[in-house]
Protein backbone atom coordinates (compact mmCIF):
# COMPACT_ATOMS: atom_id res chain seq x y z
CA UNK A 1 0.00 0.00 0.00
CA UNK A 2 3.04 2.32 0.74
CA UNK A 3 4.59 1.68 -2.39
CA UNK A 4 1.39 2.45 -4.58
CA UNK A 5 1.18 5.98 -2.49
CA UNK A 6 4.61 6.63 -3.24
CA UNK A 7 4.07 5.99 -6.90
CA UNK A 8 0.93 7.97 -6.99
CA UNK A 9 2.67 10.72 -5.52
CA UNK A 10 5.89 10.67 -7.67
CA UNK A 11 3.31 10.76 -10.71
CA UNK A 12 1.18 13.17 -9.54
CA UNK A 13 3.92 16.03 -8.31
CA UNK A 14 4.02 16.55 -11.84
CA UNK A 15 0.68 18.10 -12.41
CA UNK A 16 1.38 21.99 -11.92
CA UNK A 17 3.76 21.16 -15.11
CA UNK A 18 0.56 19.24 -16.81
CA UNK A 19 -1.65 22.12 -16.09
CA UNK A 20 0.49 25.06 -17.46
CA UNK A 21 0.53 22.33 -20.75
CA UNK A 22 -2.42 22.06 -21.02
CA UNK A 23 -3.31 25.94 -20.95
CA UNK A 24 -0.79 26.78 -23.81
CA UNK A 25 -2.14 23.61 -25.50
CA UNK A 26 -6.11 25.00 -25.13
CA UNK A 27 -4.14 29.08 -26.12
CA UNK A 28 -2.66 27.39 -28.86
CA UNK A 29 -6.29 25.61 -30.20
CA UNK A 30 -7.64 29.82 -29.98
CA UNK A 31 -4.91 31.03 -31.59
CA UNK A 32 -5.04 28.16 -34.33
CA UNK A 33 -8.79 29.18 -34.29
CA UNK A 34 -7.98 32.48 -35.01
CA UNK A 35 -5.58 31.73 -37.99
CA UNK A 36 -7.62 29.37 -39.30
CA UNK A 37 -10.56 32.30 -39.48
CA UNK A 38 -7.84 35.01 -40.39
CA UNK A 39 -6.89 32.69 -43.55
CA UNK A 40 -10.21 31.59 -44.83
CA UNK A 41 -11.60 35.45 -44.37
CA UNK A 42 -8.27 36.21 -46.68
CA UNK A 43 -8.83 33.46 -48.90
CA UNK A 44 -12.73 34.26 -49.27
CA UNK A 45 -11.86 37.57 -50.34
CA UNK A 46 -9.21 36.28 -52.52
CA UNK A 47 -11.78 34.00 -54.38
CA UNK A 48 -14.36 36.59 -54.90
CA UNK A 49 -11.92 38.49 -56.31
CA UNK A 50 -10.88 36.07 -58.63
CA UNK A 51 -14.27 35.04 -59.29
CA UNK A 52 -15.47 38.82 -60.29
CA UNK A 53 -12.63 38.85 -62.55
CA UNK A 54 -13.84 35.81 -64.34
CA UNK A 55 -17.52 37.29 -64.33
CA UNK A 56 -16.37 40.34 -65.56
CA UNK A 57 -14.21 38.11 -68.25
CA UNK A 58 -17.00 36.44 -69.21
CA UNK A 59 -19.32 40.04 -69.98
CA UNK A 60 -16.18 40.81 -72.03
CA UNK A 61 -16.09 37.40 -74.18
CA UNK A 62 -19.84 38.08 -74.04
CA UNK A 63 -19.32 41.34 -75.70
CA UNK A 64 -16.34 40.33 -77.96
CA UNK A 65 -18.36 37.36 -79.69
CA UNK A 66 -21.58 39.70 -79.90
CA UNK A 67 -19.12 41.89 -81.77
CA UNK A 68 -17.48 40.03 -84.04
CA UNK A 69 -21.28 38.13 -85.10
CA UNK A 70 -22.19 41.90 -85.89
CA UNK A 71 -19.66 42.25 -88.28
CA UNK A 72 -20.17 39.64 -89.63
CA UNK A 73 -24.07 40.30 -90.23
CA UNK A 74 -23.43 44.04 -90.86
CA UNK A 75 -20.67 43.01 -94.11
CA UNK A 76 -23.18 40.18 -95.62
CA UNK A 77 -25.53 43.47 -95.63
CA UNK A 78 -22.89 45.71 -96.71
CA UNK A 79 -22.46 43.08 -99.59
CA UNK A 80 -25.74 42.33 -100.10
CA UNK A 81 -26.47 46.18 -100.51
CA UNK A 82 -23.73 46.65 -102.84
CA UNK A 83 -24.76 43.41 -105.60
CA UNK A 84 -28.55 44.57 -105.61
CA UNK A 85 -28.63 47.93 -104.35
CA UNK A 86 -31.41 47.06 -101.85
CA UNK A 87 -32.24 49.52 -99.12
CA UNK A 88 -33.76 46.88 -96.39
CA UNK A 89 -29.68 45.51 -96.47
CA UNK A 90 -28.68 48.73 -96.56
CA UNK A 91 -30.81 49.72 -93.78
CA UNK A 92 -30.20 46.31 -91.90
CA UNK A 93 -25.95 47.12 -92.54
CA UNK A 94 -26.56 50.78 -90.99
CA UNK A 95 -28.77 48.44 -87.97
CA UNK A 96 -25.87 46.39 -87.80
CA UNK A 97 -23.20 48.83 -87.27
CA UNK A 98 -25.62 50.94 -84.32
CA UNK A 99 -25.56 47.48 -82.53
CA UNK A 100 -21.97 47.60 -83.06
CA UNK A 101 -21.53 50.94 -81.54
CA UNK A 102 -23.86 50.01 -78.29
CA UNK A 103 -21.93 46.82 -77.77
CA UNK A 104 -18.25 49.06 -78.05
CA UNK A 105 -19.77 51.47 -75.28
CA UNK A 106 -20.57 48.48 -72.77
CA UNK A 107 -16.98 47.16 -73.75
CA UNK A 108 -15.38 49.91 -73.54
CA UNK A 109 -17.31 50.09 -69.79
CA UNK A 110 -15.86 47.04 -68.73
CA UNK A 111 -12.86 47.84 -69.98
CA UNK A 112 -12.60 50.66 -67.68
CA UNK A 113 -13.50 48.43 -64.68
CA UNK A 114 -11.04 45.74 -64.75
CA UNK A 115 -8.20 47.14 -64.00
CA UNK A 116 -6.19 44.00 -64.83
CA UNK A 117 -7.56 43.56 -68.33
CA UNK A 118 -6.99 47.65 -69.11
CA UNK A 119 -3.10 46.83 -67.98
CA UNK A 120 -2.82 44.01 -70.23
CA UNK A 121 -4.11 45.78 -73.05
CA UNK A 122 -1.71 49.05 -72.21
CA UNK A 123 1.22 46.61 -72.43
CA UNK A 124 0.40 45.40 -75.50
CA UNK A 125 0.04 49.18 -76.95
CA UNK A 126 -3.75 49.13 -77.81
CA UNK A 127 -5.77 51.22 -75.49
CA UNK A 128 -9.24 52.99 -74.97
CA UNK A 129 -8.18 54.92 -77.76
CA UNK A 130 -8.43 52.16 -80.25
CA UNK A 131 -12.23 51.47 -79.68
CA UNK A 132 -12.79 55.01 -79.65
CA UNK A 133 -11.46 54.99 -83.23
CA UNK A 134 -13.48 52.11 -84.22
CA UNK A 135 -16.55 53.52 -82.73
CA UNK A 136 -15.86 56.62 -84.81
CA UNK A 137 -15.52 54.82 -87.80
CA UNK A 138 -18.73 53.43 -87.05
CA UNK A 139 -20.21 56.90 -86.58
CA UNK A 140 -19.22 58.33 -89.46
CA UNK A 141 -21.06 55.19 -91.69
CA UNK A 142 -23.68 56.35 -89.68
CA UNK A 143 -23.98 59.76 -90.32
CA UNK A 144 -23.61 59.22 -94.11
CA UNK A 145 -26.57 56.84 -93.86
CA UNK A 146 -29.04 59.07 -91.99
CA UNK A 147 -27.30 62.62 -93.16
CA UNK A 148 -26.89 62.69 -96.54
CA UNK A 149 -27.35 65.81 -98.81
CA UNK A 150 -30.87 66.16 -97.94
CA UNK A 151 -31.75 68.12 -101.44
CA UNK A 152 -30.08 65.56 -103.59
CA UNK A 153 -31.88 62.59 -101.78
CA UNK A 154 -35.02 64.66 -102.01
CA UNK A 155 -34.58 65.31 -105.90
CA UNK A 156 -32.60 62.21 -107.06
CA UNK A 157 -35.41 60.56 -108.97
CA UNK A 158 -38.07 63.27 -108.80
CA UNK A 159 -38.60 64.65 -112.36
CA UNK A 160 -40.01 68.34 -112.03
CA UNK A 161 -42.70 69.28 -114.38
CA UNK A 162 -42.78 72.07 -116.94
CA UNK A 163 -44.70 74.74 -115.89
CA UNK A 164 -47.19 75.77 -118.69
CA UNK A 165 -50.05 77.35 -116.86
CA UNK A 166 -48.45 80.18 -116.49
CA UNK A 167 -47.14 80.57 -120.25
CA UNK A 168 -50.89 79.54 -121.39
CA UNK A 169 -52.23 82.36 -118.96
CA UNK A 170 -49.72 84.86 -120.08
CA UNK A 171 -50.43 83.93 -123.99
CA UNK A 172 -51.86 87.25 -126.38
CA UNK A 173 -52.97 87.26 -129.90
CA UNK A 174 -53.29 90.28 -131.76
CA UNK A 175 -54.64 90.24 -135.29
CA UNK A 176 -54.43 92.63 -138.12
CA UNK A 177 -54.64 92.97 -142.30
CA UNK A 178 -52.15 94.16 -144.16
CA UNK A 179 -53.55 95.26 -147.74
CA UNK A 180 -51.18 96.09 -150.64
CA UNK A 181 -51.33 99.25 -152.26
CA UNK A 182 -51.80 99.74 -155.89
CA UNK A 183 -50.12 102.65 -158.12
CA UNK A 184 -52.98 104.31 -160.36
CA UNK A 185 -52.25 104.42 -163.84
CA UNK A 186 -53.31 106.70 -167.07
CA UNK A 187 -56.28 105.14 -169.37
CA UNK A 188 -53.83 104.69 -172.08
CA UNK A 189 -51.82 102.58 -169.40
CA UNK A 190 -54.98 100.37 -168.15
CA UNK A 191 -56.01 99.57 -171.88
CA UNK A 192 -52.95 98.47 -172.57
CA UNK A 193 -52.65 96.23 -169.63
CA UNK A 194 -56.23 94.97 -170.70
CA UNK A 195 -55.09 93.92 -174.29
CA UNK A 196 -52.22 92.30 -172.73
CA UNK A 197 -54.47 90.42 -170.43
CA UNK A 198 -52.28 91.87 -167.10
CA UNK A 199 -54.59 92.72 -164.09
CA UNK A 200 -53.05 94.36 -161.05
CA UNK A 201 -54.96 93.00 -157.89
CA UNK A 202 -54.91 94.78 -154.60
CA UNK A 203 -54.01 92.02 -151.90
CA UNK A 204 -54.71 92.23 -148.37
CA UNK A 205 -52.66 89.60 -145.61
CA UNK A 206 -53.70 88.52 -141.95
CA UNK A 207 -51.50 88.52 -139.57
CA UNK A 208 -51.79 87.18 -136.39
CA UNK A 209 -48.73 88.16 -133.55
CA UNK A 210 -48.67 85.86 -130.57
CA UNK A 211 -46.94 86.95 -126.80
CA UNK A 212 -46.14 85.02 -124.46
CA UNK A 213 -44.29 85.19 -121.10
CA UNK A 214 -41.79 82.50 -119.40
CA UNK A 215 -40.91 83.25 -116.25
CA UNK A 216 -39.45 86.67 -116.46
CA UNK A 217 -39.46 87.14 -120.00
CA UNK A 218 -41.62 88.46 -122.68
CA UNK A 219 -41.21 87.05 -126.09
CA UNK A 220 -43.68 88.15 -129.04
CA UNK A 221 -43.87 86.42 -132.59
CA UNK A 222 -46.11 84.60 -134.92
CA UNK A 223 -47.47 81.21 -134.09
CA UNK A 224 -44.54 79.53 -135.65
CA UNK A 225 -42.09 81.32 -133.99
CA UNK A 226 -43.85 80.76 -130.84
CA UNK A 227 -44.65 77.18 -131.09
CA UNK A 228 -40.44 76.80 -132.43
CA UNK A 229 -39.79 79.07 -128.86
CA UNK A 230 -41.65 76.39 -127.24
CA UNK A 231 -39.91 73.47 -127.87
CA UNK A 232 -37.12 74.86 -127.79
CA UNK A 233 -37.73 76.28 -124.36
CA UNK A 234 -39.17 72.45 -123.54
CA UNK A 235 -35.64 70.80 -124.95
CA UNK A 236 -33.38 73.38 -122.66
CA UNK A 237 -35.39 73.07 -119.76
CA UNK A 238 -36.13 68.75 -119.84
CA UNK A 239 -32.13 68.67 -120.93
CA UNK A 240 -31.17 70.98 -117.78
CA UNK A 241 -33.24 68.18 -115.26
CA UNK A 242 -31.45 65.28 -117.02
CA UNK A 243 -28.31 67.31 -116.37
CA UNK A 244 -29.37 67.39 -112.34
CA UNK A 245 -30.14 63.99 -112.77
CA UNK A 246 -27.08 63.14 -114.04
CA UNK A 247 -25.55 64.98 -111.53
CA UNK A 248 -27.46 63.62 -108.62
CA UNK A 249 -26.33 59.82 -109.57
CA UNK A 250 -22.88 61.03 -109.64
CA UNK A 251 -23.54 61.98 -106.11
CA UNK A 252 -24.82 58.81 -104.59
CA UNK A 253 -21.86 56.78 -106.82
CA UNK A 254 -19.51 58.99 -105.02
CA UNK A 255 -21.21 58.59 -101.47
CA UNK A 256 -21.57 54.66 -102.45
CA UNK A 257 -17.60 54.61 -102.62
CA UNK A 258 -17.04 56.82 -99.09
CA UNK A 259 -18.89 53.98 -97.37
CA UNK A 260 -16.93 51.26 -99.47
CA UNK A 261 -13.98 53.19 -98.38
CA UNK A 262 -15.58 53.47 -94.81
CA UNK A 263 -16.41 50.06 -94.91
CA UNK A 264 -12.96 48.79 -95.93
CA UNK A 265 -11.69 51.04 -93.05
CA UNK A 266 -14.11 49.81 -90.46
CA UNK A 267 -12.50 46.23 -91.50
CA UNK A 268 -8.88 46.82 -91.20
CA UNK A 269 -9.69 48.73 -87.49
CA UNK A 270 -12.16 45.31 -86.21
CA UNK A 271 -8.86 42.69 -87.60
CA UNK A 272 -6.49 44.97 -86.39
CA UNK A 273 -8.68 45.20 -82.64
CA UNK A 274 -10.34 42.68 -81.88
CA UNK A 275 -8.03 39.99 -82.11
CA UNK A 276 -5.90 42.03 -79.41
CA UNK A 277 -8.81 42.13 -77.45
CA UNK A 278 -9.43 38.11 -77.80
CA UNK A 279 -5.28 37.57 -77.38
CA UNK A 280 -5.77 40.05 -73.99
CA UNK A 281 -9.11 38.16 -72.34
CA UNK A 282 -7.48 34.92 -73.48
CA UNK A 283 -4.26 35.43 -71.58
CA UNK A 284 -6.43 36.97 -68.59
CA UNK A 285 -8.49 34.14 -68.13
CA UNK A 286 -5.40 31.82 -68.41
CA UNK A 287 -4.24 33.77 -65.32
CA UNK A 288 -7.18 33.77 -63.53
CA UNK A 289 -7.67 30.36 -63.55
CA UNK A 290 -3.98 29.90 -62.62
CA UNK A 291 -4.55 31.67 -60.05
CA UNK A 292 -7.93 30.24 -58.71
CA UNK A 293 -5.96 26.87 -58.45
CA UNK A 294 -2.96 28.35 -56.78
CA UNK A 295 -5.30 29.53 -54.32
CA UNK A 296 -7.31 26.68 -53.92
CA UNK A 297 -4.18 24.49 -54.04
CA UNK A 298 -2.63 26.93 -50.71
CA UNK A 299 -5.84 26.95 -49.15
CA UNK A 300 -5.61 23.26 -49.13
CA UNK A 301 -2.25 22.92 -47.90
CA UNK A 302 -3.11 25.27 -45.32
CA UNK A 303 -6.28 23.30 -44.40
CA UNK A 304 -4.67 20.06 -43.89
CA UNK A 305 -1.81 21.35 -41.98
CA UNK A 306 -3.96 23.31 -39.27
CA UNK A 307 -6.33 20.38 -39.37
CA UNK A 308 -3.22 18.04 -38.00
CA UNK A 309 -1.86 20.63 -35.97
CA UNK A 310 -5.74 20.56 -34.48
CA UNK A 311 -5.71 17.11 -34.49
CA UNK A 312 -2.10 16.42 -32.51
CA UNK A 313 -2.90 19.38 -29.75
CA UNK A 314 -6.62 17.51 -29.33
CA UNK A 315 -5.09 13.95 -28.94
CA UNK A 316 -2.25 15.14 -26.27
CA UNK A 317 -4.85 17.14 -24.78
CA UNK A 318 -7.56 14.12 -24.67
CA UNK A 319 -4.72 11.60 -23.77
CA UNK A 320 -4.04 14.13 -20.29
CA UNK A 321 -7.07 14.48 -19.61
CA UNK A 322 -7.56 10.60 -19.75
CA UNK A 323 -4.22 10.80 -17.66
CA UNK A 324 -5.41 12.49 -15.06
CA UNK A 325 -8.89 11.02 -15.02
CA UNK A 326 -7.37 7.92 -14.62
CA UNK A 327 -4.90 9.07 -12.07
CA UNK A 328 -8.35 10.77 -10.20
CA UNK A 329 -9.79 7.84 -10.29
CA UNK A 330 -6.97 5.69 -8.66
CA UNK A 331 -6.60 8.68 -6.03
CA UNK A 332 -10.17 8.45 -5.50
CA UNK A 333 -9.74 4.92 -4.62
CA UNK A 334 -6.44 5.09 -2.67
CA UNK A 335 -8.11 7.51 -0.64
CA UNK A 336 -10.88 5.23 0.06
CA UNK A 337 -8.46 2.64 1.27
CA UNK A 338 -7.15 4.76 3.90
CA UNK A 339 -10.07 5.62 4.99
CA UNK A 340 -11.13 2.76 5.78
CA UNK A 341 -7.93 1.85 7.28
CA UNK A 342 -8.41 5.37 8.88
CA UNK A 343 -11.45 4.19 10.30
CA UNK A 344 -9.66 0.70 11.33
CA UNK A 345 -7.09 2.29 13.11
CA UNK A 346 -9.66 4.45 15.15
CA UNK A 347 -12.01 1.42 15.96
CA UNK A 348 -8.69 -0.50 17.83
CA UNK A 349 -7.21 2.30 19.09
CA UNK A 350 -11.10 3.15 20.59
CA UNK A 351 -11.09 -0.46 21.99
CA UNK A 352 -7.07 -0.17 23.61
CA UNK A 353 -8.05 2.95 24.82
CA UNK A 354 -11.54 1.61 26.36
CA UNK A 355 -9.45 -1.63 27.56
CA UNK A 356 -6.92 0.92 28.91
CA UNK A 357 -9.23 2.88 30.69
CA UNK A 358 -11.32 0.39 32.20
CA UNK A 359 -7.83 -1.25 33.86
CA UNK A 360 -7.29 2.03 35.05
CA UNK A 361 -10.85 2.33 36.58
CA UNK A 362 -11.20 -2.04 38.08
CA UNK A 363 -9.84 -2.22 41.12
CA UNK A 364 -6.05 -4.44 40.82
CA UNK A 365 -6.94 -7.76 41.85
Amino acid sequence: MNNTFSLLKLKFKHRKIIHYTLLVCIILLQIIAIVIWNNETSNESEMSKALSSMNSMNKISSFTSKINNSFLNSQKNFTNYRANKNKASLEQYTASLNEISRLLDSLSLLTKNNKEFEKILLEKKHSESNIQTLKSEIDSIISLQHNPDKNSVSNVFKLNKFEYKKILDSIKTDTYTKVDSVSKKGLFSRLGAALAGKTDVQKEQLNVTVTMKYKDKVVTGSIEDQIANLFTTTNNYYEGQFKNLKKHFESLKNQDSKLTELNNKLLALESEIMPVYNKSLSALQDSTQKQLQNQYDSNKIARSYTLAVLIVLMLIISITIFYFTRMAFQYEKRLTIAQAQIKESLNFKNRIMGMISHEIRSPLS
